[in-house]
């Protein structure tokens, strides 16, 4: 053996939606390497299938989550994505339906075998991939269970009629230091989060709208009414707080349009 080397045989390189089931514990997430093991295994159990079923398939298992690549396109892995959050082996139970988020993203990928010895794996390899997983985690945070990038809602035809969403507005990524948009795409939350943010919509769309135009004063109003509505609005209670930074320290908002960093 001491004289074999890993190779990457046959690797190619093609564009697909990249999907990143991101697999977390509520309340203080700590939790033993056993229990992660488990959920994975569940979640995996349910995913598995249902990204096989729309040309999906799994590309890495770690404690970042579970990675599904769709060469088909992004409205399948939305589909897929939808189905994984509404099948009833997850939903009919309460831990494991608040243990996952899915992020959704589009990008370039290197895909082929990994050899060394009689070891054999596949291997995708993206920077993008960084991208899909940032999203998934800060979906825990902002109360969504899929997020969506621009550049992925773009590849679908209709999205904005066909699929129940609202736009988040501007996220920044390290990864390549780009602006990104972002949707929450609402179909996979729980029915009583799926209704309120239904009925919230425009009024949460232009509230972003005026924030991103720097009218902080008028996107406070909105957000500020929202929160009326549905006290547990995550997004819109970050954009609260950042037009007020904003109206007190106008300096402040110069280049920083955006809901989060990642």
């Amino acid at each position: 053996m001491e004289n074999e080397t890993m190779t990457a045989q046959a690797m190619t390189g093609t564009e697909a939606a990249i999907m990143n089931i991101y697999v977390f514990f509520p309340g203080n997430g700590e939790r033993t390497s056993e229990e992660l093991i488990e959920r994975l295994r569940t979640i995996l159990n349910c995913a598995a299938p249902i990204a096989e079923k729309h040309g999906g398939k799994i590309s890495r298992v770690s404690e970042q989550g579970i990675s599904v690549l769709f060469e088909g396109g992004c409205e399948k892995a939305l589909n897929c994505a939808i189905g994984i959050c509404t099948d009833g082996a997850l939903v009919g139970d309460s831990r494991i339906s608040a243990g996952f988020t899915i992020g959704i993203h589009y990008g370039s990928v290197s895909m082929g075998t990994l050899e060394y010895g009689e070891f054999k794996t596949f291997i995708a390899v993206s920077a993008d991939n960084t991208i899909t997983r940032s999203i998934s985690e800060l979906a825990v945070g902002l109360k969504a269970r899929i997020l969506l990038t621009e550049t992925a809602a773009s590849r679908i035809r209709d999205f904005g009629n066909r699929y129940s969403s609202r736009r988040l507005g501007l996220i920044h990524s390290r990864y390549g230091n780009l602006d990104i948009d972002l949707y929450d795409v609402f179909e996979g939350d729980p029915t009583e989060s799926k209704y309120k943010k239904r009925r919230s919509k425009l009024f949460f769309e232009k509230g972003v709208e005026l924030f991103l135009k720097g009218d902080y004063m008028q996107a406070r109003t909105y957000f500020i009414e929202l929160l009326k509505y549905d006290r547990s609005d995550e997004p819109a209670k970050r954009y609260v707080f950042r037009c007020d930074g904003f109206i007190a320290d106008p300096q402040s908002a110069d280049n920083s349009r955006v809901l989060a960093t990642i």
